[in-house]
């Protein structure tokens, strides 16, 4: 549940954010944070914390969880310079 809506989020706003504007905080974001959520304390339950960190010459925290590495995009010092095409992550068929 969280990965489909999640994939369609960032298909949605990467090509803003990645353009610098600022993101939107909106009902659709609430619903991310809300599934990542319940989506983390599966993951705890079976052991697994995702984390990302900067490069090492930008600095910054290391982010750990899901509610955090999956809006990480959202901040440049997380983003792998020409990594990311604008076009976010495409929906695999079912």
């Amino acid at each position: 549940m969280f990965r489909e809506h999640y994939i369609d989020y960032v298909n949605r706003t990467l090509p803003a954010i990645l353009n610098g504007e600022a993101p939107v905080y909106d009902s659709d974001r609430q619903e991310i944070v809300r599934l990542a959520a319940v989506a983390a304390r599966a993951m705890a339950r079976a052991g697994v914390v995702p984390m990302v960190a900067p490069p090492p010459m930008l600095g910054g925290a290391v982010l750990r969880g899901l509610q955090q590495v999956a809006f990480a995009h959202e901040d440049q010092r997380y983003r792998a310079p020409n990594s990311l095409s604008g076009q976010g992550p495409k929906r695999q068929p079912s």
